[in-house]
Formats: C-alpha cells, structure tokens, sequence
C-alpha cells in the first residue's frame, strides 16, 4: 500500500506539458470525428509511463474513450492515427512509445492456452487488459499475472517488461507465481499474492500456502519458517554424516572383507571430490 500511495503522489506531482496536451486537444473525436471535449487521451496511459508527447496523445469523444478502455477500440488503430497526424512511420511511434515490437511492428498472436476467456486474444488485446488491470491496482494482481503469463509464451520476460513498462524481475515473479497457483483451488483467497509469491519461490508452493494459512502467518513470518526449514535440512545433512562416521569406524573396528571394500570405495569417492574441487578452483 505505501508504494502504490508513493507511486499515486509522483504522479500527481508530475509536471504536465499543457503546452503539448493543448496542441493536440481538437474539438472533434480523431477517431470517429463526433464532437469532442476535455483533453486529449493518452494511448500510453500516465501510469503505463506514457508521458505528454504528441505522439502519445489523440483527442476522442466520451463513447471511444469507453470503448477504448474496453478493448473494443485497438491501440494499435490509435496509434496508425497519431503517426498519420504526426506524418511518422507506425513503427517510429511503437519505438517512441517503448512497446514491444516483432520485426518493427505489432504482433497479432493468438493465444490459445490459458483461461478460457483469453482463448484467441491476439496480443494486443491482451496489453490492452493490462493496461486496464493496471487502473484498478493490486485489486487485479492475478489478472496482471495471467496476462502476463499467456504473453510468456510468445515472448521473453524482457520483452514483455518493455512492453508493459515494468521491471523484469517483477515480470518474472508474477509469472512464476501464477503457474505455481494457476489452479485457483490451490489458492487461498484470503491471503495476499506475496504471500503467495514467497510459496512459489519454494519447491513446494502448496505446502507452504496451506501452512501459511493453517498457522495465519504474515508474510515475514512465511519467510522466516520457510527458512528454518532450509536450515532443518542442514542439520540432517549433518546428523547423517555423522551417522555415516559412526558406521565408518565400525566396519574398520572389524577387519576383514567388509573394511578392505569400504576403505577402496572411500579412497574412490576422496579422490573424485579432490580432483573436483581442484578443478573448480582453476580460473576460468
């Protein structure tokens, strides 16, 4: 919450060009030329990182603003009317505007996996849907991963963080936390997406969700067990090599065929390990 509050007062204090805005406002949609008031809209939204340049500005009337955000208006057709006006090249905008490009112009991929309902959205309307879940906050944060994860599929992480305007790391921790809970049974609804994001950076995603919830633990609580846990592994490890001392020291307390067999293997195992870690010292 601090961040997303952090995030809405850099974009309150964000200096506006009206300069810019007020040389592209027109008194008619460009889109379907109804009549048109108020300021421009911005084909990268604000939030996005789309920032108050000509090329990212179009003015549209009241129903195609809607219909924009619906999805039923294609950026892809706003942006073909920017660079008409703007008399650049459709590729020249996408580059400007730092969105994903495959051989300089926009993909139309059919997405055939995933949720039923996003079964054969091209990829623009599935950025589209982003840029939509991006509007009402961490509210929608399985949208934005579901999406981001049917764009995985056809795209790199880096790709798809140019694309959408964020990080890779983030990209990829989305990612990976949807297809560790992609049946949304495992999910536990009243838990937050860190929570179960810290289950999915685990071998065992399930477990650790179940236990988070059985125990009503807090994020850093989840992250505290789940490294106790690794340092419970370490413990047995060592309980079993002291075992395996013991049992060692046994077998020589006996002479006979059983300790002249286990002294040949152990003097194997030494001398694979030693030539190993030599090997693994050699600069590169």
């Amino acid at each position: 919450m601090g961040l997303l509050f952090l995030f809405g007062v850099i974009i309150l204090a964000r200096k506006r060009d009206m300069a810019v805005i007020n040389s592209v406002r027109k008194d008619y949609c460009e889109y379907c030329g109804s009549p048109a008031f108020g300021e421009p809209h911005h084909i990268k939204t604000v939030k996005a990182g789309g920032k108050d340049i000509r090329e990212n500005l179009i003015q549209l009337c009241g129903e195609c603003h809607t219909k924009t955000h619906s999805g039923h208006i294609k950026r892809h057709e706003l942006i073909v009317i920017a660079a008409r006006r703007e008399h650049r090249p459709v590729e020249e905008i996408y580059e400007l505007l730092g969105w994903y490009f495959d051989d300089k112009l926009p993909s139309e991929i059919p997405m055939e996996s995933g949720p039923v309902t996003m079964a054969g959205r091209t990829l623009e309307d599935i950025l589209q849907l982003y840029f939509d879940c991006l509007e009402t906050g961490e509210n929608s944060i399985w949208d934005q991963a579901v999406l981001l994860a049917i764009m995985s599929e056809t795209m790199t992480h880096r790709e798809i963080a140019s694309s959408v305007g964020c990080s890779t790391s983030r990209c990829r921790k989305l990612v990976r936390t949807y297809h560790a809970f992609s049946n949304e049974e495992d999910r536990i609804p009243y838990l937050s997406f860190r929570h179960h994001q810290i289950a999915a950076h685990t071998l065992e995603p399930q477990k650790w969700i179940r236990a988070a919830a059985d125990n009503s633990l807090s994020t850093r609580q989840l992250e505290e067990l789940i490294r106790g846990d690794g340092e419970n592994k370490k413990e047995k490890e060592l309980a079993k090599a002291e075992k395996i001392i013991r049992w060692t020291k046994e077998v020589f307390e006996n002479a006979g065929p059983a300790s002249n067999y286990l002294l040949v293997e152990l003097e194997a195992i030494v001398r694979l390990h030693l030539a190993k870690a030599e090997i693994d010292q050699q600069p590169a």
